[in-house]
């Protein structure tokens, strides 16, 4: 297992894999879903795409943090 995948397990988070299907692909699939969801306050995507920007809505309900590439 990946050191990311081990860290997501630690603390509890929620994951989603579906075979053969690229990550940003899921996400896409899951965000607008739990945004409509009230058992979930917020959506918090962690990504290096900015792609994902399309998913952010303007309640704020979904956000997106970008982390830096410099050291």
């Amino acid at each position: 297992m990946s050191a990311i995948v081990d860290g997501v397990e630690a603390f509890g988070f929620p994951m989603y894999q579906v075979p053969d299907v690229e990550a940003d692909d899921v996400i896409g699939s899951i965000a607008p879903r739990a945004k409509q969801d009230p058992a979930i306050g917020q959506v918090l995507i962690l990504t290096g795409d900015q792609d994902a920007f399309q998913l952010v809505d303007e309640a704020g309900k979904v956000q997106i943090l970008i982390p830096s590439r410099k050291p």
